[in-house]
């Protein structure tokens, strides 16, 4: 609780005043105008074949944003919080509280999900927490993030660094030789990919950072030069851990990734008649995820990191890996 708490408390309090707001921006048609949102009569699983602002997926006016997760939170803020609708079928501007403040908590879980990672890549060199704590603060009063929490729509990017935090501590401690037997992989393996799903299904951008373990074992965590290595002169490392736990980050990442593809050309083909044809929207799906942003922090040795950056990092989810670059910072 003392790790978390802070984080958690500072996200709260500095983002309060947008529990008052009403829609702005993307959320008049995100949120307002979004009848897999608004319309009761409409089935929710329509959240898989519809686009993030309610266009099928399959049109050729669709944007494209596959977001199924985020958009069914918002369907559930609009039933849990009630709210009216116009004659034309959009929600009232009184009816936005309900979604500012699952967006808060949101962004006080997220923030108390970066101080735990953060906390845990520390806990092999040991010391305070401190530098944890203040990464999980820094995250959550960081004024980057003024838009992802005040603003509904961008509720996407919070779900995903959730999901995301949550998926790399898991990989980092199968690779730091947590894993000891083949059930206990193959447990870890499940429960990895699910997040990385999740993940990116609450926004497409997040896709990219799930090799974020495979790079980072490949620097730092699967090879070695212990004592006896040195002594005879051997460059090379050892395996520190058996192959089975060595191969989970890529294997979840391999099976997150096929999974969100399939996921997406499933749902493209069920509303492609008569509109765009499903074998379209497959490189635009590549594209989305090769241009995201990618900001891999490793330590290849005790003093020396690496940042490996891509342009056009979502701010939110790049605010994460500025934070825990801080807390390894010595």
């Amino acid at each position: 609780m003392q790790l978390v708490l802070p984080a958690a408390l500072v996200a709260a309090i500095a983002f309060w005043p947008s529990l008052g707001f009403g829609f702005t921006l993307d959320d008049r048609r995100s949120c307002r105008a979004n009848h897999d949102v608004t319309d009761p009569n409409v089935q929710w699983q329509n959240v898989f074949t519809n686009d993030y602002w309610g266009t099928p997926l399959a049109d050729k006016q669709s944007h494209i944003s596959f977001r199924p997760l985020t958009t069914l939170s918002l369907r559930m803020d609009r039933w849990r919080g009630g709210g009216s609708v116009d004659a034309s079928g959009w929600l009232v501007e009184t009816s936005a509280a309900p979604f500012h403040v699952t967006n808060v908590l949101l962004h006080a879980a997220a923030s108390a999900a970066v101080a735990l990672l953060a906390h845990q890549v520390r806990a092999e060199a040991g010391g305070s927490p401190a530098p944890s704590v203040f990464a999980g603060v820094l995250f959550a009063a960081h004024p980057v993030h003024t838009e992802n929490v005040a603003n509904i729509t961008g509720r996407a990017d919070v779900l995903a660094t959730i999901f995301l935090c949550m998926y790399l501590g898991l990989l980092h401690r199968a690779a730091a030789g947590q894993v000891s037997s083949v059930t206990g992989a193959a447990g870890r393996l499940i429960a990895a990919t699910a997040l990385g799903v999740a993940a990116g299904l609450s926004k497409e951008t997040a896709a990219p950072l799930l090799l974020v373990p495979v790079a980072w074992q490949a620097w730092t965590w699967t090879w070695s030069v212990d004592a006896d290595d040195e002594q005879e002169g051997r460059r090379g490392g050892r395996l520190r851990q058996p192959a089975y736990g060595a191969a989970l980050p890529l294997l979840s990442a391999v099976l997150s990734l096929a999974g969100l593809t399939w996921l997406r050309v499933a749902a493209v083909g069920k509303t492609a008649a008569g509109g765009m044809p499903a074998s379209m929207l497959v490189p635009a799906t590549a594209f989305e995820w090769v241009d995201a942003p990618l900001l891999v922090e490793a330590a290849l040795e005790e003093d020396v990191q690496v940042a490996i950056a891509l342009p056009s990092a979502p701010p939110y989810i790049s605010a994460a890996n500025v934070s825990l670059a801080c807390a390894r910072a010595r």
